[in-house]
């Protein structure tokens, strides 16, 4: 809110400077005056080829790479948007939002309507992003003694009859999005279980591979004494 009232303030300090010109939207800065310039707007006609017709606007004439244009685009709640000169191609570049929260401390990036602190309607590229999770939930609790597992039999049958892992939500209830935090502690807490899982197939495997070697030298010792018995019946004869 702060940045938006700085740039209402520059708009007012501006225009009790220099007043208005009227020029067309796509006209090169170098055809315009230096200094800067203020435009209330064309009007409904629309006249001077402007992309938003009911817009108030900035424009700063302050040498190479030093253009500017800073714009409101008279529309309810969409803020400002700014442009710049490009030397290279002689042209405007595209119109970009600045961004600016909606009165209630919401952010909107490619949205106007902002539904929480930061709200992006499209793909984040980060190289990390921190969740300060709820340590109280954190599910160090699974490898308690006191921690009831469910047995993989009950986890087959839940899954039979409800198409979801036990604890995790179904697909309908995240239609609204997923609380980051909130699902990688839950998914934590099936890799902890698959853990405890893993463990308890490999005591079985273990004791399976005891047995299976108790069994071969059972059969090893059966092996000898029918040898020494076929040895006792030949000698008897």
């Amino acid at each position: 809110m702060k940045n938006e009232l700085l740039v209402i303030l520059l708009f007012v300090f501006v225009c009790k400077l220099s007043g208005q010109t009227a020029y067309d939207e796509t006209e090169s800065i170098v055809n315009l005056p230096s200094g800067i310039i203020y435009q209330s707007g064309p009007g409904d006609n629309n006249t001077k080829n402007w992309t938003y017709p009911y817009s108030t606007k900035l424009t700063i004439n302050g040498g190479i790479f030093r253009n500017f244009e800073l714009s409101t685009t008279g529309k309810e709640n969409e803020g400002f948007i700014i442009r710049q000169f490009n030397q290279t191609t002689n042209a405007w570049t595209a119109w970009r939002k600045i961004i600016l929260d909606d009165g209630n401390g919401n952010i909107g990036i490619g949205t106007d309507n902002p539904k929480a602190k930061l709200s992006v309607n499209g793909t984040i590229i980060s190289k990390e992003i921190k969740v300060l999770a709820d340590i109280s939930q954190y599910p160090d609790f699974v490898f308690s003694n006191n921690y009831k597992i469910r047995s993989l039999k009950e986890v087959e049958k839940y899954i039979e009859d409800n198409n979801h892992l036990p604890d995790i939500p179904k697909a309908e209830d995240m239609k609204d999005g997923i609380a980051l935090g909130e699902m990688n502690t839950k998914l934590l807490q099936k890799i902890e279980e698959l853990t405890l899982y893993v463990i308890d197939q490999n005591k079985k495997i273990i004791e399976l591979e005891k047995q299976n070697n108790e069994i071969e030298e059972l059969k090893q010792m059966v092996k000898l004494q029918n040898e020494k018995i076929a040895k006792l019946e030949v000698a008897s004869k």
